[in-house]
């Protein structure tokens, strides 16, 4: 059984997608937990809206799971992976960047 849709183990994405959330609770712990802040909020509201440009279908739960999934694609692949609805110059497209951009500008990846 495999589950990886990154190219990594499914230990590797795991732990990943853990340490994400990990990661986003101490950095947030005072505003939104495991959602991050009122900006990764929208970016998920904007994703939902936009069609779901998201790394995987659970990527769609929350904010957090967002996020979880969008690092654990972006480091398991080499920051390669883009979700198949979301071309770079669409509205899903300039989503799935802001949603890296905001991993990178906070820390959580680079």
């Amino acid at each position: 059984f495999d589950f990886s849709l990154y190219g990594g183990s499914m230990v590797e994405e795991t732990t990943i997608h853990e340490v994400t959330h990990a990661a986003i609770y101490k950095k947030f712990k005072s505003e939104l937990r495991y959602d991050g802040n009122a900006d990764s909020v929208d970016i998920f509201i904007d994703a939902k809206k936009t069609g779901g440009s998201f790394a995987r279908y659970y990527g769609g739960e929350n904010a957090a799971e967002m996020l979880a999934e969008a690092a654990t694609a972006y480091t398991v692949s080499g920051g390669t992976f883009r979700p198949k609805n979301a071309p770079p110059g669409t509205p899903a497209g300039d989503n799935w960047d802001q949603q890296i951009d905001w991993l990178k500008k906070n820390g959580i990846i680079k």
